[in-house]
């Protein structure tokens, strides 16, 4: 091929070398072009064309692909056109696709264009015109590239291109019948939808659009938004808003955005009709109206739920509809940087905490919910549409993502186990239907398909997914293999609840639960609670805005245990205050509080927590020396999964991506199941011998590390918390389930009194009836019931205790039947339906039925229903006798309960637990039994007698007999790391008392609305120039100490994480920091603690000296250590304007300075400035990145460490060290 003239030819025009590696990408400065754009067409010879000239360069340069050194110029291969509209096709499935989803397509009109040549001047110059569409870079991945290139053009691969091309029209057909999608190149991506917008608005990137005048340049004088009404909507109207105020901040002073709003929710009673248009109006609404339930309500999610008569009544209506964005101040533009701003991660936190808790305390004391649109609102600034609207997606988007300590649920998982558990779905059902179930049972209002996801992902039970699965997998639910991607779909798969769900979720504590309702239906409860903490058990991880979780799995026996051993200590101090005098108990079984150490069922690595730091541990592999050439892996870390591991670790070791990198190892083999991991690694003794001393589990990444130190959830009140330990969960967890039980026994007993009140009633009737004492023919319901009254009849026991507990214990008690059903609290939103519906009738078609005028006070007749509509079969011997019998088993049921605590219950449910646990651990050991004794049946003679004979094992499968298991060793290098951090976390931290606003706080150092465009802008541009070598880092950290010794002034340190640093030596915690006052406002910096105690013993180190109306700083002396500086990126603010005051001409006042004894002080001596800090609260969730630390510096950066010198003037420092970890 390379003696082709044309292959010559293009060879010398790109001024390619045959030889060349081109290893780097400054190589590339070598060549004549810096790209090779390919311009064939777009129809499948065109795409043969291209795959030749990629697998010639990949054949001699395969370095320049990894360079990103080819691109792709496509053009529509079909179009289709109607009147003036015209859809481009890129690719054949792409227009299948279109055909398959559009209704008379036929109407359209076709062209297809073969080639280049096919385009008219006018079509290629809109081509050329438009090359963000039309210009396509292909990027290298991974070894997958090299040898998906390989599979399509190498000889020797011809019999895989054979399945290669067989499974592709399998794909192909099995779409087609499954009316799914097809999979096509050249999608329209995010980058081209916000082209087109900024093309359709005439916006041009660079435009100040300073004057009002310079709008008259846009095409359109408004930008209107119409997203959804909901959450998700606002977030997209936040985005909009956002890109705007980045690329062009004026266009907001010149009020060039609108929105659109639709109502979210509708209520309806007859003709009357009351639209919504956020849900804090609609809850205001519900707690002002008496009988709100009786009002039908419906939940827009989007404006497709809207009719044509409805959107004609909204066009129709724009002064109500149409609301204006109204630029205020320089508020507006701190509050869209501090909603979107990556460097105000931390103080997002604080804007969802601070916007809960002002929540909350409307609610307790009955204050009007803040919310915007509401009658008469024509216009909205932007910060108000942030801190009232776009706040509530952020709380949403926390909520979702971070689960309970009571249940360890997220609202998804919890609306299914709701539906599950109320529903009693002990019957297979297929996980379509039950999502399905589930968005029409409990309020659902997202996309089915993550619901699905979500059932899928509470049913699996591979090695590290769930410890205990609430779901039977009943179909292929994914393996080990793929993480649980490889999952079949929701249409073929079956789930049902699991016992040990319904072990865990006892049906007597659902009376007690708090239940949600949205949009009038009675939903989920609050959280559910467990017999343990199923949030240690399963784990949590998950991602919000500000906040994140970690929180691994641990074992379900070690946390019963523990929860065991609370027991009997609280059984012990009421043993023990009721009578301090009485010895000890003495108890058959010791328990003992076991350690809390991350568990995953079925895992056979080793799980270890650091001595020295049990908030850091490490998650090894198994892996077994077979021979001098060989080791075997049996196990792989946790969330390390096997398919993963083999492309990403064994392949590069086995094939490097550079050529001047020989393989790490000879070849390796596999031996996997769906649930088990081998692989067998041939070596040579020289590999083996530099392995075993580097450690094998570093070399071959069998050893990962955790943390514990951001275990963030949702405690019983509903506010985030961050725990330090799992036993803090367990404790909290375990004190409120106690008193759950207090709750529960409390029910029982009065459910179970009522019960037997009411059958000691029926008996006496009975009795009394058939004895004649009682009359009731031919009387009046009102004689009847004054009768009874008479003979000292109670009202109906059953109905007088539901409404008395409805009142104790705030929720809607379920009606009893009196048999002790375990399904009479299946339905609990039918049975609440019912009673609205008999509430209703009640109202419009019965009156109280009073007694006659000489009873004292009339009485509802119908509390005495339960004997006068008793059916005649009661008055039989066999009825009566059952009646009887059924009377005394409620009494002796009464008594048992009585002589039992709640501490008794609670062991109760935990013996049951335990015993169901280890029943589902004996089943499945015995359904791998099972798979692996397999029998085969073979004719044995002329008779055709069949003889059974033993299937052999898969022997390969596991772990070799004569494998010597190496022992893992830990990374000294992380254990010095751990140590470092251990240091660092024993530091005093701040936050403001006083509840201000971030943007009132900002406001009052009198930043401007440019300043604070230009400050972070410049605050992402600095991010972006960290970096560079360990060695760069060490020659500029030398630096700093020299410049540290030359300086009279003291050295703030900017703390961060360095990985690449080992040297660096303990720092200090930061000194406590006075009050400070602004405008007359006192700023207390206090520790962010519940621990009032706590609080008052840090304050007294500092503040004893301080007054109310007036700051006295301290003047920092020189220190040893450096001090170190709290992260707060609010301080980016304060810094840079403190720069851009000191580059002013005006003349600093010149400080007083304290002369030492002795010492003489001339005019060119530096002085030392007066230095304050502001620290921000410890925040919440910590993230995982902890070594991208952004720093704001203007003094050499030597590494993520990097110090701050202060300026030779008398000004206020703010400084600043934030990390990455936003949303």
């Amino acid at each position: 091929m390379t003696e082709n003239s044309e292959v010559s030819q293009l060879v010398k025009i790109l001024g390619l070398n045959y030889g060349e590696k081109y290893v780097n990408k400054t190589d590339l400065s070598k060549l004549r072009y810096g790209k090779l754009m390919i311009m064939a067409d777009q129809d499948q010879d065109g795409s043969h064309i291209k795959g030749l000239v990629i697998n010639f360069i990949h054949y001699k340069w395969p370095n320049l692909l990894k360079h990103d050194y080819i691109e792709v110029f496509i053009t529509p291969i079909l179009k289709v056109t109607k009147g003036s509209d015209v859809i481009p096709f890129y690719s054949m499935p792409e227009f299948e696709q279109w055909q398959a989803s559009t209704p008379n397509w036929q109407k359209w009109k076709c062209k297809y264009y073969k080639g280049l040549g096919t385009s008219t001047a006018k079509e290629a110059k809109e081509y050329f015109s438009n090359m963000d569409r039309h210009r396509i870079l292909f990027k290298y991945d991974s070894i997958k590239d090299d040898l998906a290139i390989q599979l399509a053009f190498n000889s020797a691969l011809a019999d895989d291109r054979k399945d290669w091309i067989k499974w592709h029209t399998e794909d192909v057909n099995q779409k087609r019948r499954e009316n799914l999608p097809a999979d096509y190149l050249y999608r329209k991506d995010t980058k081209q939808i916000i082209s087109q917008l900024v093309k359709i608005l005439g916006l041009n990137y660079g435009e100040k659009y300073v004057n009002k005048t310079d709008l008259s340049k846009l095409r359109y004088g408004k930008l209107m938004i119409m997203a959804d009404q909901d959450q998700d909507g606002s977030h997209i109207k936040g985005l909009v808003i956002n890109f705007i105020h980045y690329k062009w901040p004026n266009l907001l002073k010149h009020d060039y955005i609108e929105v659109f709003i639709t109502p979210i929710l509708k209520v309806t009673k007859g003709s009357d009709v009351i639209p919504f248009y956020s849900m804090p109006e609609f809850e205001q609404w519900q707690a002002s109206t008496p009988n709100w339930q009786k009002w039908k309500c419906k939940y827009y999610k989007g404006l497709g739920t809207s009719t044509a008569k409805e959107a004609k009544e909204y066009f129709s209506n724009m002064d109500r509809h149409r609301i204006l964005f109204k630029y205020d101040s320089i508020k507006d533009d701190l509050a869209i940087q501090l909603a979107f701003n990556s460097a105000l991660a931390d103080d997002r936190k604080d804007w969802i905490k601070w916007h809960t808790e002002d929540v909350n305390q409307k609610r307790r004391e009955n204050l009007p919910a803040d919310y915007l649109y509401r009658k008469d609102t024509k216009q909205i600034s932007f910060n108000d549409f942030i801190n009232k609207e776009l706040v509530l997606f952020s709380k949403s988007s926390t909520e979702r993502a971070i689960p309970s300590i009571m249940d360890g649920l997220k609202p998804g998982q919890r609306k299914i186990m709701f539906v599950c558990l109320t529903k009693n779905l002990i019957r297979e059902i297929k996980v379509a239907q039950l999502s399905g179930k589930v968005a029409e049972n409990s309020a659902y209002h997202h996309g089915e398909q993550s619901l699905t996801n979500t059932i899928v992902g509470l049913a699996q039970n591979f090695v590290g997914s769930n410890n205990i699965n609430f779901l039977v997998p009943a179909g292929q639910f994914g393996t080990r293999l793929h993480g649980g991607s490889d999952a079949a779909s929701a249409r073929y798969i079956f789930t049902r609840l699991s016992p040990l769900a319904l072990a865990l979720f006892n049906k007597y504590d659902e009376p007690l639960l708090t239940y949600l309702n949205e949009d009038g239906m009675s939903i989920e409860p609050e959280w559910y609670c467990p017999v343990i903490p199923t949030v240690l058990v399963n784990g949590a991880h998950g991602v919000g805005t500000g906040y994140s979780t970690d929180i691994p799995s641990y074992n379900p026996l070690t946390l019963s245990n523990n929860m065991k051993f609370y027991i009997r200590q609280e059984k012990e101090k009421r043993r023990l205050a009721n009578d301090p005098t009485e010895q000890p108990k003495q108890y058959s079984d010791v328990l003992t509080l076991e350690d809390l150490v991350p568990w995953y069922k079925n895992f056979t690595g080793e799980i270890k927590l650091l001595d020295n730091d049990r908030t850091r541990g490490v998650i090894n592999g198994v892996c077994a020396k077979l021979d001098e050439a060989s080791i075997e892996i049996t196990d792989l870390p946790v969330g390390t999964w096997t398919q993963y591991y083999k492309e990403n670790v064994l392949e590069t070791m086995l094939h490097p991506k550079r050529n001047d990198i020989q393989p790490s190892i000879l070849d390796y083999k596999e031996y996997h199941t769906d649930t088990t991991v081998r692989f067998v690694i041939k070596l040579s003794q020289a590999q083996f011998a530099k392995f075993h001393e580097s450690g094998l589990h570093k070399s071959f990444r069998l050893q990962e590390t955790f943390k514990l130190t951001n275990m963030v959830l949702f405690d019983h009140h509903g506010i985030l918390r961050r725990y330090k330990s799992p036993e803090e969960i367990c404790l909290e967890f375990f004190t409120v389930r106690l008193h759950m039980y207090v709750k529960r026994k409390e029910y029982m007993v009065g459910t179970l009194q009522s019960q037997c009140s009411k059958l000691d009633n029926v008996a006496r009737f009975i009795k009394e009836k058939i004895e004649n004492i009682i009359i009731v023919e031919n009387k009046k319901i009102s004689a009847v019931v004054e009768m009874l009254i008479e003979r000292k009849y109670d009202r109906d026991p059953e109905k007088v205790w539901r409404e008395e507990a409805k009142k104790q214990f705030a929720v809607d008690i379920q009606t009893s039947n009196g048999n002790d059903n375990p399904d009479q609290l299946a339905d609990l939103q039918q049975k609440q339906e019912d009673d609205e519906e008999d509430d209703d009738d009640d109202d419009e078609n019965k009156k109280p039925k009073a007694t006659t005028a000489s009873t004292a006070n009339k009485i509802d007749t119908t509390y005495y229903d339960y004997l006068i509509n008793m059916s005649l079969r009661n008055l039989t011997k066999e009825r009566r006798n059952e009646i009887l019998r059924e009377q005394q088993d409620k009494h002796e049921k009464l008594e048992a309960l009585l002589k039992r605590s709640p501490e008794d219950l609670y062991e109760e449910d935990l013996a049951h637990f335990e015993a169901e646990y280890h029943k589902a651990i004996a089943k499945e050991r015995a359904d791998e039994m099972s798979e692996v004794a397999h029998y085969t049946t073979k004719k044995v003679g002329d008779g055709g007698r069949k003889k059974q004979l033993a299937k052999p094992q898969r022997a390969e499968t596991k772990p070799a007999p004569n494998g010597q298991r190496i022992v893992p060793v830990i990374d000294p290098a992380f254990v010095k790391k751990v140590a470092e951090e251990l240091a660092k976390r024993n530091r005093e931290e701040k936050v403001t008392a006083d509840k201000r606003t971030i943007i009132d706080f900002l406001v009052n150092e009198g930043i401007s609305s440019d300043e604070i465009t230009q400050i972070m802008q410049a605050r992402c541009k600095e991010k972006k120039k960290l970096g560079g070598t360990t060695e760069k880092k060490s020659s500029e950290t030398t630096k700093e100490k020299k410049m540290d010794e030359n300086s009279n002034s003291s050295i703030i340190s900017m703390e961060g994480k360095d990985n690449s640093n080992d040297d660096v030596k303990e720092e200090t915690s930061p000194k406590r920091i006075p009050k400070r006052t602004v405008k007359g406002k006192t700023i207390k910096y206090g520790s962010d603690n519940d621990d009032d105690n706590e609080n008052q013993e840090n304050e007294s180190d500092y503040n004893g000296s301080d007054s109310e109306s007036e700051i006295k700083i301290k003047k920092a002396k020189p220190k040893p250590k450096v001090q170190l500086a709290e992260k707060n990126a609010l301080n980016v603010l304060m810094q840079n304007r403190q720069n851009k005051d000191e580059n002013k001409t005006e003349k600093p006042k010149k400080p007083r300075v304290k002369k030492e004894p002795g010492a003489t002080t001339t005019k060119k001596e530096t002085v030392k400035k007066e230095t304050k800090t502001i620290k921000r609260p410890k925040p919440l969730a910590e993230s995982d990145d902890e070594d991208d630390i952004a720093i704001l510096s203007t003094s050499p950066v030597g590494n993520k460490k990097a110090r701050i010198q202060r300026d030779k003037t008398d000004k206020k420092n703010y400084h600043i060290s934030d990390d990455d970890d936003f949303d």
